[in-house]
């Protein structure tokens, strides 16, 4: 098989993410019980689990998931009394997050964060060579960077030139996608925009 074959078949994730925000929530410890409810909860709203890189989403020991639309009421009556469980709920939704879920090897439980990616808007997949096509039209050296801040984002896409290059390579759809993630309102958070 040759190289460029491959590289068309390796997808590149664009998402937004924020290191720099401080949290109000720690991560909490649920038991193998509590993320049963989790789980159940979850499949009846029908949100399906994002995994880290080499894990199945049903047998996933480390992912992360986007409870953005879910009742917060909906979490308080499958967790009573699990104040610091429903705080990462709440931090989570307010600041528009995913949450991430890392289960322990021996099977006690897990440990529920307030995950660094926004879920805002939803995660750009493309292939290699289409990644490396949105990069340089971008103007940035890939071998540099695989982060970019929104405001650097919004300077780029405000050159006549960047979109002429997208319109070129028929790129247009990311370029419109890009407008919008760099046109959305984060409120105190310092999103960039990364990809890998």
């Amino acid at each position: 098989m040759s190289t460029t074959k491959r590289e068309d078949k390796m997808l590149v994730f664009f998402r937004l993410i924020d290191k720099a925000t401080p949290l109000s929530s720690k991560p909490v410890h649920a038991t193998m019980r509590d993320l049963g409810h989790l789980k159940g909860l979850l499949h009846a709203n029908g949100v399906i689990a994002d995994p880290d890189d080499g894990q199945h989403e049903h047998s996933a020991k480390s992912f992360e998931i986007n409870a953005n639309g879910i009742a917060l009421a909906a979490f308080d009556t499958r967790f009573p009394g699990r104040d610091d469980l429903l705080s990462i709920v709440e931090e989570a939704q307010f600041l528009a997050r995913m949450i991430r879920i890392d289960e322990a090897e021996d099977g006690s439980g897990a440990t529920l964060s307030v995950s660094d990616h926004i879920a805002m808007t939803p995660d750009m997949a493309v292939t290699e060579i289409a990644a490396s096509r949105i990069i340089r039209c971008l103007g940035i050296t890939e071998r540099r960077t695989q982060t970019i801040t929104l405001d650097q984002l919004r300077r780029a896409l405000e050159y006549p030139v960047v979109y002429d290059r997208f319109e070129t390579k028929n790129l247009e759809a990311y370029y419109a996608y890009l407008t919008r993630i760099a046109g959305l309102e984060y409120g105190d958070q310092t999103p960039t925009m990364t990809w890998s």
